[in-house]
């Protein structure tokens, strides 16, 4: 059943790819703050095979990472592997100068028998030539299974090295969404909740919001600390 239903949406979903695709072609120029020159803006899909690459390698040399899957599966969740279950994007800004910012966001489902409860496992890397390679782990929680009901986020605490509730990655995406998008792209954040899962839901999301989920995407990854405010702005989590 719950695979029927996954494949009854995304048949549905990959009806408005070419529109979506067409109108943002999943790349776009972004303008800057005044003050700030413009900056290309180019993003890519990362298949699900180099998604679950990634992230396996970041389990083995990650700490943070590794205590979040660990986490996760010490409270009866299993990482799912199927193609569908991995959301993944790596977007690259570009200045005048030609100095360069990577970002790339990775999710994983995870799933727990009977529980109603979706949940992923997630990180953004933040990659500059020249300065330290930065990473950011967390996992989402739709409770009962309502992306617009309560949903948990959870990071890890540098100061404890545990995990711990936060408003997140997610709560400043989605924040920034509804109050800075188009109409379409906010109505996303409702008529995308049919989706089986957290991969699933987010690229429902990225394709009906083109180029304003790429810019608060890239916002909201970068927390106001890290070297990519000058490409991209940032917002505070």
């Amino acid at each position: 059943m719950e695979m029927s239903k996954r494949t009854c949406f995304l048949k549905a979903l990959f009806v408005l790819l070419p529109l979506v695709v067409a109108g943002s072609s999943l790349s776009a120029v972004q303008s800057q703050p005044a003050g700030k020159e413009e900056h290309t803006v180019k993003t890519e899909a990362i298949n699900a095979a180099k998604a679950k690459a990634h992230l396996e390698s970041e389990v083995k040399t990650n700490k943070k990472t590794k205590k979040m899957q660990e986490h996760l599966q010490g409270k009866g969740f299993k990482p799912a592997n199927g193609e569908k279950d991995f959301f993944a994007q790596k977007t690259n800004y570009i200045d005048a100068k030609g100095q360069d910012v990577q970002i790339e966001v990775y999710v994983q489902n995870f799933v727990k028998g009977k529980s109603k409860n979706k949940v992923a496992q997630g990180q953004v890397v933040v990659t500059k030539k020249g300065t330290p390679r930065t990473t950011y782990d967390f996992y989402l929680d739709a409770v009962d299974g309502d992306f617009q009901g309560n949903i948990e986020e959870y990071y890890i605490d540098d100061a404890t090295n545990t995990v711990k509730k936060a408003n997140s990655w997610w709560s400043c995406v989605k924040a920034k969404i509804q109050n800075k998008c188009s109409t379409t792209c906010v109505g996303a954040l409702v008529t995308c909740i049919g989706a089986p899962d957290w991969s699933s839901y987010l690229l429902c999301v990225s394709l009906k919001c083109g180029s304003c989920w790429l810019k608060w995407t890239a916002c909201c990854t970068c927390n106001c600390s890290w070297s990519c405010e000058w490409a991209c702005g940032c917002c505070k989590r």
